[in-house]
Formats: structure tokens, C-alpha cells, sequence
């Protein structure tokens, strides 16, 4: 069977020129599109696996009263000799089935898989901050021998080498070591979270299930409750992980590794919180994206922090508020929705922003108002934005909303053909954003008013 096919990706240039060869946010994306791929495999197959499990004990239990009910009625001995005969191959393959530990051990890989995939972005990430950072070698702690140094043909392959070495010693440790390993040389606290004792919990559950088949000790005991953990298991309990335990996990550690990774990033190259900033900001909005509001909120909440906000620009504030607030709309949280917006003046924001908080508060006559002033292309919302940004899911099929676009565009709206053309410059506000903010670096940190000529 020929399972080639080919398909063409858009291309999101403008969007992505900004990390696409940056190695810290590479390190950290990588992680981001696996936990994605983890919790899929969570989603789907770990039930399917269960379920066909399930359907094949029915199947075989119909067959085996099929089989006893001929043997207890039918005359017939040649009927009743094959009966006898498949009943012995049924009840062999349902004791299989019985004994069978398929999706556990499918849900047990999934989970060890996150870990795997982690453990590679704390080793990228190293390699990044090295590379970003290259005053961080003389921290390395290891004596060269002249003998030693004859092996390398350049300096680069001694530093190459010491690196690789380096990562191997920190990925050998445990996981609470390497944070304090990482802290040391950024020479910053990163292990106070929220999340940490979750965390702690996680990890050392992956321990046993790789170890230990899952089966608590004291060691897991003494670590968990050495950082807070709460309700633990007894000692000899044995774990197994659910497809709900593998998401809730996957989801946690994908906001760890956003967490660490911004903020090392903005402690070893302050001169790149502009940058910084707008990554985290098109990482709050892909989970939106991909539906996953609990996360895009916890991402938020992280960005919405004094030592994360205070760096921001006007713009990269309000984007970060705006998609905060939608998120918590889309997840059914109307009034945590309203209660995020409130919190910030938008007396002289730009149009576009008044736009955003007009549909967020379901105020969709002000908004369509607002979208005539705007015109075909706002300071940060253009054509494609309309058919591509979740804020507008509800307010693009309204009257107002329709009515207003054929005034302003001249055509009706249709989702597939503005798709189509703009699908280059349409990935949201926030994107269009990126470019805004990186003409305004050059004149400055761009801390202060947006431009009159557009306010509300």
C-alpha cells in the first residue's frame, strides 16, 4: 500500500522570521509541539486501545455462551466436538485478554515519553543558553590537561566537546537538581511556583513507573514531602497514570518549560525582552488556537506577572491582556473575562484595541462602529484577522458585523476566500504585532503612547 501523499503548508514568514533562528525559543516550541503531540496520543489511542480490548472480551464472551449453549442442547456430536474445540481456543483468548495490559502499558509509554521529551529540552535549552551566553563556559567546572587539549583540533571542538559533556552530567541528575543547577548559573530562584510540588510529583511518579512498575517507596515519599507535595499514596501502592493524569501532566510541564525558558532568557539577555515578549505572546495565542484555554490562561497569568509585564511595551501589554481575556471568554469564564479587561485603561488605546474590548464584552454594535473607523487595515488588524482570530468567532456571524465588512471591503464576508489571500499576514493581531514592535525597538523600547490619530 502507497501511503505517500503530498500537501503544502502556508508559509507564515513574516510571523516567524522573528524565532525561527533563535535557539532559546526553538528549544522551548520543540517541547511545546510534543507535549501537543503527548496529550493527542492521551486523547486517542490510549482509549482506543481500552475500548478494543473491551470490544474483543464481547465478542469472545458472545462466542463462548454460543459455544456452551450448543454443547448443553444440540445431539449432534460432530457439532457439539467443534464446539467443545473452539470453546478451549475462546476461553485460552479470553484469559489472554484477561491478563492483557495494553492500554496501561500504552498510557505508562505516553507518560515516560514526556519525560523523554523534556529531558531533551533541558538539553537544548543548556545548549542555547551557552550558545547565547558564551561568558557561561568559565562557570564549566573542569580541569584540561595539556594532554587533553592535544585531541582538539580548535578551540571550537574543546568547547563543543565540554559543552556535550556538561549537558550529559546535568541531564544525569535529578530534576530538582538540575533546576538548582540551572539557577546557580543564571544566578536566579526559578523553583518558586505554584506548580512546583505538582511537579516534584510528576517526575518522581515517572521514576517509579520506569523502575519500579509503579510501586511507591520511601524514596518517592521522602522527595514528595520534602517539597510540599499533598495527598500522597501509602508505601507499596501502586500508580498507574489515566489518560486524564497524562494530559493534566503534559500540560504542566509545558508551562514549565515556558516558565524556565523565559525566564533565563530574560535574565542572561535583558537586551532581548522585546523579543522575549513577543514569543510569549504567540505562545498564548497558538493555545488558543488549539483550544487549550486552561493552558493560554496559565501562560497568561505567567506573562501578566511583574517581573514579565514590567519589561513590556504599551502594545505587547495590551495583546497579552487582550488574549488573556479571550481566553477565559472562550473557556466559559465571562466574568473572569470582564475582570481581566477592567484592569487596564483602554482610554488611549489604539482603535484596534477598542475593537477587541468591544467584542469581548459582547458589545458587537459598538464594535461594528468601530471597524468602519478602523477602515480595511488597522494599525494591527487587517482584512485576515476578521476571518482567522477567535475573538471574531462570534461577532463575524452577526448582522452588524457582516454588514459593516461588505461597507468597508466592498464583497460579502467569507471565511474561505479572506483565508486564502491573506493567509500569510492573518495570524493575528498578536503576529501583525511582532512587526509594529520591532520598527518601534529602534526608536526606542516603545513605552509610550500609541498613536493618536487612531485612539478610540
Amino acid at each position: 500500500m502507497n501511503d505517500k501523499f503530498e500537501f503544502e503548508l502556508p508559509s507564515y514568514e513574516n510571523q516567524t522570521d522573528h524565532f525561527s533562528n533563535h535557539s532559546i525559543a526553538k528549544s522551548i516550541g520543540k517541547f511545546l509541539d510534543a507535549g501537543n503531540d503527548i496529550i493527542y496520543g492521551a486523547n486517542v489511542f490510549v482509549p482506543v486501545a481500552e475500548k478494543m480490548k473491551i470490544d474483543k472480551l464481547k465478542k469472545a464472551a458472545t462466542k463462548q455462551a454460543s459455544c456452551k449453549k450448543i454443547l448443553a442442547e444440540s445431539d449432534d456430536l460432530v457439532e457439539k466436538a467443534k464446539a467443545n474445540a473452539d470453546l478451549l481456543s475462546i476461553t485460552r483468548e479470553l484469559q489472554r485478554m484477561h491478563n492483557s495490559r495494553s492500554s496501561e502499558l500504552l498510557a505508562k509509554s505516553v507518560f515516560i515519553g514526556l519525560f523523554s521529551e523534556f529531558d531533551s529540552f533541558i538539553g537544548s535549552f543548556i545548549s542555547a543558553i551557552y550558545e547565547k551566553k558564551s561568558d557561561l563556559f568559565s562557570y564549566i567546572g573542569k580541569e584540561i590537561t595539556i594532554g587533553d587539549l592535544r585531541q582538539y583540533e580548535t578551540l571550537e571542538a574543546l568547547r563543543t566537546d565540554m559543552l556535550y559533556k556538561e549537558i550529559e552530567s546535568i541531564k544525569r541528575e535529578s530534576y530538582i537538581r538540575q533546576f538548582e543547577i540551572i539557577e546557580n548559573k543564571a544566578k536566579i530562584e526559578l523553583r518558586k511556583f505554584a506548580e512546583w510540588p505538582n511537579f516534584v510529583e510528576v517526575s518522581q511518579r515517572r521514576n517509579l513507573l520506569t523502575h519500579a512498575d509503579g510501586i511507591v517507596s520511601e524514596q518517592y515519599l521522602h522527595v514528595c514531602k520534602s517539597n510540599n507535595c499533598k495527598n500522597l499514596p501509602g508505601t507499596g501502592e501502586k500508580l498507574k497514570v489515566t489518560p486524564k493524569y497524562i494530559i493534566e501532566s503534559a500540560e504542566l510541564l509545558m508551562l514549565i518549560a515556558l516558565m524556565l525558558g523565559q525566564t533565563v532568557w530574560r535574565k542572561i539577555l535583558p537586551e532581548e525582552s522585546l523579543i522575549a515578549g513577543q514569543h510569549l505572546n504567540e505562545v498564548i495565542f497558538d493555545a488558543i488556537c488549539s483550544g487549550k484555554f486552561s493552558l493560554a490562561i496559565r501562560y497568561s497569568e505567567f506573562g501578566m506577572s511583574h517581573p514579565v509585564i514590567k519589561q513590556a511595551s504599551n502594545i505587547e501589554k495590551r495583546v497579552r491582556i487582550i488574549n488573556y481575556a479571550l481566553s477565559h471568554k472562550l473557556k466559559g469564564n465571562e466574568n473572569d473575562c470582564l475582570a481581566v479587561l477592567e484592569k487596564e485603561d483602554w482610554s488611549d488605546a489604539l482603535r484596534d484595541f477598542a475593537l477587541a474590548v468591544a467584542v469581548l464584552k459582547n458589545d458587537f454594535s459598538s464594535a461594528a462602529a468601530i471597524m468602519k473607523k478602523i477602515g480595511q487595515q488597522g494599525e494591527l488588524i487587517d482584512q485576515g484577522a476578521y476571518a482567522t482570530w477567535p475573538l471574531f468567532y462570534k461577532f463575524r456571524q452577526s448582522e452588524v458585523f457582516l454588514s459593516a465588512y461588505i461597507e468597508i471591503y466592498g464583497h460579502p464576508f467569507c471565511r474561505e476566500d479572506v483565508v486564502s489571500c491573506t493567509v500569510e499576514n492573518a495570524n493575528t493581531l498578536n503576529t501583525i504585532e511582532s512587526n509594529k514592535l520591532s520598527n518601534k525597538s529602534k526608536k526606542g523600547k516603545g513605552k509610550g503612547k500609541e498613536k493618536d490619530e487612531n485612539r478610540a
